[in-house]
């Protein structure tokens, strides 16, 4: 997390280029939104100019919204954005969904519903209904990418939900699988811990 421009330079000389720039700030839920995120940066002044323009976008989008700084991560490779999500419902307990990633989660709503805990053999189920499992089997030149990554991940995802209930959401968008079984990579990730009464 960079608190500042120089601090920003100094992790992109460590971290190497292309990177990603995204802001951090409780009041900026969607980052994509209010205009944090940055791909493909590619050199110093790029990262000045950016770290510049993110806070000042931030405070653009919601007014006195709190600037904890910019965190800066290497590109991911190629894949397709999906999403891990997870919360207590008031009526049946904890629940893992998931999906379509990225920008496109609230728009299209491709999205599955389970139980917490749940298995491979259900999560798969629920995934195959979804309209965006084509996409992930790889179409018109594509290749496939990593399901068996992801339903595991989701299977874990639900294991945590159920063990531990005082994680009441949790978001994991998005969640990069990337091609030929190359893995998943968390692009980002936010969780609302239930506090601990003393």
């Amino acid at each position: 997390l960079a608190k500042n421009e120089q601090q920003a330079g100094q992790l992109a000389a460590k971290i190497g280029y292309p990177l990603v720039m995204k802001v951090s700030s409780p009041d900026a839920f969607h980052k994509t939104e209010a205009g944090g995120v940055v791909i493909g940066v590619a050199d110093a002044g790029e990262v000045k100019k950016n770290f510049l323009q993110i806070r000042a976008r931030l405070e653009a989008y919601r007014k006195g919204a709190r600037f904890e700084g910019v965190r800066l991560q290497k590109m991911a490779g190629n894949g397709f954005d999906m999403f891990i999500g997870g919360k207590h419902d008031a009526s049946f307990g904890p629940v893992v969904v998931f999906g379509l990633g990225g920008i496109y989660v609230e728009v299209l709503k491709d999205i599955a519903v389970c139980m917490c805990p749940t298995d491979k053999a259900t999560v798969f189920k629920k995934l195959k209904s979804l309209k965006s499992y084509v996409m992930l089997c790889g179409t018109r030149g594509m290749k496939q990418a990593d399901i068996e990554g992801f339903v595991n991940a989701i299977v874990k995802v639900s294991q945590l939900l159920a063990e531990f209930p005082q994680i009441r959401e949790l978001d994991i968008n998005p969640i990069r699988l990337l091609h030929d079984g190359g893995g998943l990579c968390a692009l980002d990730a936010r969780a609302r811990i239930k506090a601990r009464r003393r």
